[in-house]
């Protein structure tokens, strides 16, 4: 398994972005850490010269295991379940440039938030089909790129739509699409998961990513989820992809960052 950690290259709206700021500077002090890779959050693809950046990685041997480029489709109140299809339809006409990018730099996309919520006259049954729909063509256009697209579970607090793996699972073996797979998150299934380790060994087959923060959603070692137990479950079931480090920068990033690489060394040195 490899290690990454969330980076943005601007002020980014959510808590759980470690390092904001001016990349060189970034890069250099996660590669003296022995970080492997980045969670790079950009606020948008569209106009963005990927050249810098690949110099960059090439120089500080990293890669980019995940990308999000899309906080402007979100803002403008552009999903993939929404109930008009003429939005649906716009975020699907904007996509490419993300996956474009995504596929330059080999980086998966996920699928979080850009899903849309359940909005109220509507049934969780009708948003499940649009999205389906939706991703039966975004997947089209992220295989043709060689882009893995990974679909998130998200508690229930921060969005009322697929909270659960089951319910990301269900949507993933329903359309069997290559490209798509899952990204799992140990904060939001310590809030909706009765065992997270068990949650693991059903998405087994399908897991890419997966986020391993603690139950604060702290770097791990910080909070009282079972981080050993979800690092021997991953380790058994054979994951060999990253375990992202996506946690609040407390009680700083530098000092986040470190306890972070230090957990993960200690897990993988026992």
């Amino acid at each position: 398994m490899k290690t990454s950690i969330s980076v943005a290259n601007y002020e980014v709206p959510m808590p759980q972005i470690v390092f904001q700021g001016e990349l060189e500077s970034i890069f250099a002090t996660i590669a003296e850490m022995g970080y492997q890779g980045v969670e790079l959050f950009l606020k948008t693809a569209e106009g963005f010269d990927p050249r810098p950046l690949q110099e960059l990685l090439n120089r500080y041997h990293l890669e980019i295991a995940m990308l999000v480029a899309f906080t402007d489709l979100v803002r403008s109140g552009l999903s993939l379940s929404h109930p008009d299809a003429s939005i649906r339809r716009a975020f699907l006409d904007r996509a490419p440039v993300h996956l474009r990018l995504a596929s330059l730099l080999k980086a998966k996309v996920p699928i979080g938030f850009t899903r849309g919520r359940i909005q109220e006259g509507f049934r969780p049954e009708d948003h499940k089909g649009w999205l389906m729909e939706s991703l039966v063509e975004y997947h089209r256009m992220a295989r043709e790129l060689g882009v893995t697209l990974v679909l998130e579970p998200i508690n229930r607090y921060e969005i009322n739509f697929i909270n659960r793996v089951e319910e990301a699972l269900e949507i993933v073996n329903l359309l069997r699409l290559p490209n798509l797979k899952l990204l799992l998150d140990a904060f939001h299934m310590n809030i909706e998961e009765e065992s997270i380790p068990v949650a693991i060994w059903k998405a087994r087959e399908h897991l890419a990513h997966f986020h391993f923060v603690d139950s604060n959603r702290r770097a791990p070692g910080l909070g009282h989820s079972p981080m050993k137990e979800m690092y021997l479950t991953l380790k058994e079931i054979g994951y060999q992809g990253f375990l992202g480090i996506e946690a609040e920068p407390k009680p700083d990033p530098m000092q986040a960052a470190r306890c972070g690489i230090e957990f993960l060394r200690l897990l993988m040195k026992d």
